[in-house]
């Protein structure tokens, strides 16, 4: 501000000069570097914002030579040679404050601007990730199961009817609840019952497979599909026409935890899939755990000579 000495309306029309140099400044500032941000020519509107700021100090520095020499700029040259006056430099100082202020301002705006649109591209990529994961192991299940019904078929076709009406049950889980980010944890239950039915109805000794649940909220929502691959993992390496052959399966669940073991017998040779390495069923599950419950849930995994065992906790709070 030049100056605040003088009559009343003398003072009005300087701060009124003040506040208008300042609010135009701004905003010609802040809405050139907006166009900055989407044009690399960052010279040429610096250039503008100087040429702005210049033009405006020059009416601001007229309004106060019409104030206070009425408009006579050799007066007020010659005053200010003889005497203590306002330096006329001074009249650059409210536009390039307000300027300044103007592409911080801008430059803070673009910055949130840019972090919302990094969370939302973050978002989409978890929703690609995810999708992608779950169409990598539609296949997989699809084809173990197929080959469970065509068993099925062969070896016992009064059963071949029931067992397609579970397979249906089964791909109907696949179109409608896959998609989904969350089931119900009530469906996820039966998805697992039908698959365990169609691989009993193969075995001679369905016994050796054993499934025990204790839900206490079956409305609990979980990821769709998220613990069958041990599941299938578990048949897809066990032996179960041996004596000793086993697979156990134990789910426990509340409102703020779900807690899924299984165990199984193997072959002595084999090794199963781990979950953190080469598997593609197993490993994929980790993924989702990753992309689903980021740091959320703990897994356990053991792989000992005859058998093989996984222990998961989920955090659903």
């Amino acid at each position: 501000m030049l100056q605040l000495r003088g009559n009343p309306f003398q003072v009005r029309w300087v701060i009124m000069s003040t506040l208008l140099v300042g609010i135009v400044s701004f905003y010609a500032s802040f809405f050139i570097m907006k166009k900055y941000h989407s044009n690399d020519n960052n010279l040429d509107h610096y250039v503008e914002i100087v040429s702005i700021v210049l033009i405006l100090s020059m009416a601001y520095f007229y309004v106060f030579i019409r104030l206070y020499y009425n408009g006579d700029l050799l007066t007020y040259f010659i005053s200010y040679q003889t005497s203590i006056q306002t330096p006329p430099y001074l009249a650059l100082l409210p536009a390039t404050l307000f300027a300044i202020l103007g592409i911080v301002f801008q430059r803070y705006h673009h910055s949130i601007k840019q972090q919302g649109n990094v969370y939302i591209l973050k978002n989409e990529k978890l929703e690609l990730e995810l999708a992608l994961v779950k169409s990598q192991l539609n296949p997989h299940f699809l084809f173990n199961t197929l080959n469970n019904i065509e068993y099925l078929i062969k070896k016992a076709p009064d059963k071949a009817s029931e067992s397609v009406i579970q397979l249906s049950s089964l791909l109907r889980y696949q179109v409608y609840e896959m998609p989904e980010r969350k089931v119900k944890v009530e469906k996820d239950i039966n998805m697992i019952e039908n698959y365990l039915a169609l691989e009993l109805a193969r075995l001679n000794n369905p016994e050796l497979v054993m499934f025990k649940k204790t839900v206490t909220n079956t409305d609990v929502l979980i990821a769709p599909a998220l613990l069958f691959p041990f599941i299938e993992n578990a048949f897809k390496h066990c032996n179960l026409n041996e004596l000793d052959a086993y697979i156990e399966i134990n789910l426990k669940g509340s409102d703020t935890i779900i807690d899924f073991t299984i165990k199984n017998s193997k072959y002595e040779s084999r090794s199963i899939e781990n979950p953190a390495h080469n598997g593609v069923g197993l490993s994929l599950v980790h993924k989702r755990l990753n992309l689903s419950y980021p740091n959320l849930y703990k897994i356990n995994v053991e792989d000992l000579k005859n058998s093989f065992s996984v222990s998961l906790q989920i955090s659903l709070t």
